[in-house]
């Protein structure tokens, strides 16, 4: 009998450790991948015209390539809000839920091919999405994680994280930001490589002419990075630059 018990004590452990997702979800958080847990809970906020963008690394763990989709499933969203999703070199529509699938090889971590998007389309409120990570040669082998979207009222002179461009784009010397608002006190820019790394952080002095602010990127190699712009209400915008010669 109590071979018995032993034995099925050693199948249990063993089927719970085959039920371990191999897929892996990362965050940047202060120029470093963090690992986030199975069924975590993303706060982010922004004003009710702005998008609400963030890039998230995918890992694949397991010892042999993975053929990885995502869907998303909206648990509750503002009326008249926009939300999308990148994946496998492709932004979904917004009606679309599942993604086309893309291999990620053994040990791979992925930087610069998840996203996620949200524009409250000058709608306050909160809204809340799970995005799951799918093996396609085994659809219980997943990862997933939600995000609440806080979206409020615009903030001074109408101005929306949305606005902000870069130019030029591709760049190969200085990228400048364009549309930034009169009053811009505590905006803080930072730009990342395709990996993740966080290669400068800079404040934006309030009341220098928008033209003057930007990034001398003439030091970077030519390739993909991205420029995140965040404000003192927590909003954030990142958008993707091109470095070329």
């Amino acid at each position: 009998m109590k071979k018995l018990f032993t034995t099925f004590i050693s199948l249990t452990f063993a089927a719970c450790l085959l039920a371990q997702p191999t897929l892996e979800i990362y965050e940047n958080a202060g120029g470093e991948w963090q690992k986030l847990d199975n069924g975590a809970v993303l706060q982010r906020h922004g004003d009710a015209s702005s998008e609400i963008t963030e890039i998230l690394a995918v890992k694949n763990a397991s010892g042999v390539d993975k053929s990885v989709f995502f869907k998303k499933h909206p648990i509750n969203v503002i009326t008249g809000s926009l939300n999308t999703f990148c994946w496998a070199h492709t932004c979904l529509l917004p009606n679309q839920t599942v993604s086309d699938p893309m291999t990620v090889q053994a040990a791979q971590m992925i930087t610069d091919e998840f996203s996620f998007h949200f524009q409250g389309q000058g709608h306050s409120g909160v809204s809340t999405i799970r995005y799951t990570a799918v093996n396609s040669a085994d659809h219980t082998d997943t990862v997933y994680f939600d995000v609440v979207y806080t979206t409020s009222p615009a903030g001074i002179n109408n101005f929306t994280m949305s606005d902000i461009r870069l130019a030029p784009n591709p760049a190969s010397e200085k990228v400048t930001l364009l549309n930034l608002p009169r009053h811009y006190r505590e905006f803080t820019l930072e730009l990342f490589d395709a990996t993740g790394n966080l290669l400068a952080r800079q404040a934006l002095e309030d009341g220098i002419e928008a033209s003057v602010v930007g990034v001398n990127v003439s030091q970077y190699p030519v390739g993909i990075y991205f420029v995140r712009i965040n404000n003192h209400q927590g909003a954030v915008v990142t958008r993707r630059l091109a470095i070329t010669r």
